[in-house]
This record gives structure tokens, sequence and C-alpha cells, in this order.
């Protein structure tokens, strides 16, 4: 093989490599983006919580509405009784202690 050859075939070695990890990188960088964008949509959720907690009604109707959900999910969701004085939701699984 000439020299020339040899170092052709190399420069199209590299390149290849190159377009490889190109690839790679590209789906990495998908999954990052994704994930950030997750994050972004649980961060903006959580800046809320506060004016969330002001709208919060303990009782809708006949139904102790739980505060979890609601707060961290802007979920309604019913509290039912457990044995003593616990209410339980059954979405997230908190458990409230009633004196």
């Amino acid at each position: 093989m000439s020299i020339e050859s040899a170092v052709a075939n190399t420069a199209d070695y590299v390149a290849s490599q190159s377009d490889q990890k190109a690839a790679r990188l590209h789906d990495q960088y998908q999954k990052v983006k994704l994930e950030a964008e997750k994050l972004l949509a649980e961060r903006n959720l959580a800046r809320r919580a506060l004016q969330r907690r002001a709208d919060f009604v303990v009782k809708v109707g006949a139904d102790y509405q739980c505060p979890r959900c609601w707060i961290e999910r802007e979920k309604r969701s019913p509290l039912r009784p457990l044995e003593g004085d616990i209410m339980a939701c059954r979405e997230c699984g908190i458990d409230i202690q009633v004196d």
C-alpha cells in the first residue's frame, strides 16, 4: 500500500469515527434536552406551590382533600378515613394523623 493510500484510509477511518461520535453525542444531547424540559416543568410546578397552598380548599363537598396532591401536582384527591384517627390519600400515600 502506498503512503498516499495509507493516509487516505486513515483519514476515512478518522472521519467515520468522528461521524459516529457525532451521532452518539446527538443522542445524548436529545436525552439531556428532554430531561431538562422535564426538570423545568417540575421547577415551574414547584414554584407555584405557595399559590396553590393559598388556593387549597380543605373540603370539597363531603370529601376532605389531600394537601400534597393539590400543592405538589395541582390534583384534587379525596382523603379516606383509616382505623383510628388517620386520614389517607390513595393517590400519593400520605397519612394524616387527626388528633
